[in-house]
């Protein structure tokens, strides 16, 4: 707390004070300094604010694996489409932000505003038992989420009435929208817990006849043939397609003074096209583009 604002509490208390005092004496005065009181700590307010946000910031965003948009990389160093995009934005608006694995989001959800005060790639939707303390970027990137299976097993999913009693598999932590996680908490629909390594080996083993999965994160991990077992993706179809959702940045409502500086890079990098060559560039080869340089800003920094 600054030094102004802790002299404006010592003088509301003096203030209160004298006015129990003199309430039924002087109603004019007793107006007249809650008045002044109040437009005083207006004013307090907008200067913290301003100072607030001619300081740069340090935030901590939470990592956890979500191919291709969160990569942990063989030494340990953290890459993919958001991952890669925040650190341009960070670098862009004179932003630090440091990295921690918190392994899942539902391990995330129990340290938002303690530990961590950012996420990349996320919706809005996923987290809203936390919407009074987010507030989001301009959208970055845009996804949806698919019901892949095995082909024949299912005919005619309109909707998640039409799965009710099937079990699938699904990621630990993972907000499923339009109705499918409220049906898997309901027990209407029986699920495989898994992880983003185990969750396509257990279809494409037979283990499993349906998952939830992303379709960027499908696409990415057939690409890279990285299963040693044999299987053919012609046994395999989408069943089910969600609605799109955009992704964006999410702060914590303590941080949302950086909200307008954010947007303003977001909308620079994609005036230039950075950020859709890092999505098309994992796409293609899933790795960082070597030619999108993530030491420097491409213009001046905000």
């Amino acid at each position: 707390m600054t030094k102004a604002l802790r002299n404006y509490f010592k003088a509301v208390r003096v203030t209160k004070f004298n006015c129990v005092r003199c309430t039924f004496q002087c109603p004019q005065r007793n107006r007249t300094l809650l008045l002044f009181n109040t437009l005083l700590f207006i004013f307090l307010s907008t200067m913290h604010s301003k100072v607030h946000a001619s300081e740069p910031a340090s935030l901590t965003m939470a990592v956890y694996p979500w191919i291709p948009w969160r990569i942990q990389h063989d030494n340990g160093s953290w890459g993919g489409i958001a991952i890669d995009t925040a650190k341009l934005v960070a670098l862009c608006t004179k932003t630090t932000i440091t990295a921690l694995d918190v392994k899942n989001g539902k391990r995330m959800r129990k340290e938002w505003g303690r530990r961590i005060n950012v996420e990349s790639a996320i919706s809005p939707m996923w987290r809203q038992s936390q919407q009074t303390s987010s507030v989001y970027t301009a959208p970055l990137f845009s996804t949806s989420d698919i019901v892949f299976a095995r082909k024949g097993e299912f005919e005619n999913v309109k909707s998640v009435k039409d799965l009710y009693g099937e079990r699938l598999g699904v990621t630990v932590g993972y907000y499923y929208p339009e109705g499918f996680t409220e049906a898997i908490n309901a027990g209407k629909i029986r699920t495989s817990a898994s992880n983003t390594k185990t969750l396509l080996p257990k279809l494409l083993r037979g283990r499993l006849k349906a998952i939830i999965i992303n379709e960027n994160e499908l696409l990415y991990l057939l690409k890279q043939r990285q299963y040693k077992f044999e299987y053919s993706i012609d046994d395999f179809e989408v069943i089910y397609r969600f609605e799109v959702v955009p992704l964006h940045m999410r702060v914590h409502k303590d941080y949302e003074y950086l909200i307008p500086k954010f947007n303003l890079a977001i909308e620079e990098l994609k005036k230039r096209g950075v950020i859709q060559h890092i999505q098309s560039n994992y796409a293609v080869t899933g790795k960082s583009d070597t030619s999108v340089s993530l030491s420097e800003c491409p213009f001046k920094a905000i």
